[in-house]
């Protein structure tokens, strides 16, 4: 075999930049010919592949021709001479470091590693309400599959720029590296296609690419699709607040931590065992790690965990009141206003899960009319119900009831209650979704089902 017919990854995703960009200004292999001064048939092996690490000077005519901005134009040329920018290493990770503990997720965690880590799925769709925890199972999912498969890992945020400055935990932030997670989330902040740049420096390498806080959006499913089309060996993880409508993606909805049900549960040698108790108790040892943990402590533990419905960051910003206020003290706080310690009384830079409230009041605004009236209804339910119970309830039929309580899951509205023995099929409203719906957030007659 002739030495250059092998294409490498290197030549594939320079190959893709150079062609994608050539097709999207509409010119033929012979018009950029022209217009960049550069031979059609070096044009020809360049797309091709065959041609091998392009010179500066014929780099530099190229992008001039293909017009490329600034960032376009950086990308280009580190894809065209990698060997010079050091593109990407597979020792490096940039999964974002988060000291918070991760408990109760373990199933979740191991599922989406074996699926990503054995390739049975490309495409892992982390789903839950703001607060769920979706960012932390995320890094601890990509951090299983870098050890696993020792690729590397992309990390971005469609959301905010302040996320960009935790893009890379392990390397400079002027690596080229953490240079293409800032560019991808700010195709993505700006409505643009990342499709385009992800194939064309990606090329066929092994790559998990993470992207957090994704909106749900039939444009990015498609582009994204087209971005596993093209990068045959890349993996994506994605994370989404309001129900996924990509169909491509492997769905796993993050449901609150499990809590204490029954008057049983709320003993302190059971309750310590649920998942958001422990959780809220892991905070109270950072908070005070001298402080003795008392089962009378346990068991207002049990109670706050569940009026507060298992959610983590709303665990995490109680934990800060439980040292300032007696448990009996506590417990009357939570029931009168559970919202009012969603806000930390620290100020070790806790984050705050007031912005809970307003998701939360969002996906009640998003109900179709008909759903938000059988919420209502289902809110007033001192115990746990069916999906036949509601439907008697509300005197709806089976398939309409069925179909407004997958939505109340999908938009993180209930939460799944369970019985004894883990039996399925039983739910509760949320309290903070109850005591929303006696307090709107949103201002008066916005709702569209309000009196």
């Amino acid at each position: 075999m002739k030495t250059g017919m092998m294409k490498s990854s290197v030549d594939a995703s320079f190959s893709i930049f150079l062609k994608t960009s050539r097709i999207r200004l509409g010119l033929t292999q012979a018009e950029l010919a022209i217009r960049s001064m550069v031979s059609i048939r070096s044009i020809r092996n360049l797309e091709s592949g065959y041609a091998k690490y392009p010179r500066k000077q014929t780099v530099d005519l190229l992008a001039d021709a293909l017009q490329l901005d600034n960032q376009a134009r950086a990308d280009f040329v580190s894809a065209a001479r990698p060997h010079e920018h050091a593109f990407i290493s597979p020792r490096l990770s940039a999964i974002p470091h988060d000291p918070d503990p991760l408990i109760g997720r373990d199933t979740t965690v191991d599922l989406a590693t074996t699926l990503l880590a054995d390739r049975q799925s490309r495409w892992i769709s982390l789903g839950g309400i703001a607060g769920i925890g979706k960012t932390r199972v995320a890094q601890s999912i990509a951090q299983r599959v870098h050890e696993a498969t020792r690729c590397p890992v992309l990390w971005t945020s469609a959301a905010s720029r302040q996320e960009l400055d935790r893009v890379d935990a392990c390397g400079s932030r002027k690596s080229s590296k953490s240079e293409l997670c800032v560019a991808i989330g700010q195709s993505l902040r700006s409505g643009e296609d990342p499709s385009l740049r992800l194939a064309a420096l990606l090329g066929d390498r092994h790559v998990l690419v993470v992207i957090d806080d994704l909106a749900s959006s039939l444009i990015l499913q498609e582009s994204l699709t087209r971005f596993l089309g093209s990068c045959r060996n890349a993996s994506l993880l994605t994370c989404t607040r309001a129900p996924s409508r990509y169909p491509t993606a492997h769905q796993i909805p993050l449901v609150p931590l499990a809590v204490p049900e029954t008057p049983e549960d709320m003993r302190a040698d059971r309750a310590a065992g649920f998942p958001a108790v422990a959780l809220l108790k892991a905070h109270l040892r950072r908070i005070r790690p001298d402080a003795p943990v008392s089962a009378v402590q346990i068991m207002a533990m049990a109670h706050v965990s569940r009026a507060l419905d298992g959610i983590p960051l709303a665990l995490k910003a109680a934990s800060s009141w439980l040292p300032l206020y007696t448990s009996d003290e506590l417990l009357e706080l939570i029931r009168q206003t559970p919202t009012l310690v969603l806000e930390p009384v620290t100020e070790d830079g806790s984050a705050s899960a007031a912005g809970l409230l307003t998701a939360l009041s969002a996906a009640v605004e998003g109900l179709p009319p008909e759903h938000a009236a059988i919420l209502r209804v289902l809110a007033d339910m001192p115990a746990s119900w069916s999906v036949g119970v509601a439907a008697q309830t509300v005197r709806v039929s089976l398939p309409e009831a069925a179909k407004a309580v997958n939505g109340f899951l999908q938009f993180g509205l209930v939460r799944p209650a369970e019985l004894n023995g883990g039996e399925f099929g039983r739910f509760q409203v949320l309290n903070l979704v109850r005591h929303l719906l006696r307090e709107p957030v949103l201002p008066v007659g916005t709702s569209r089902w309000a009196a």
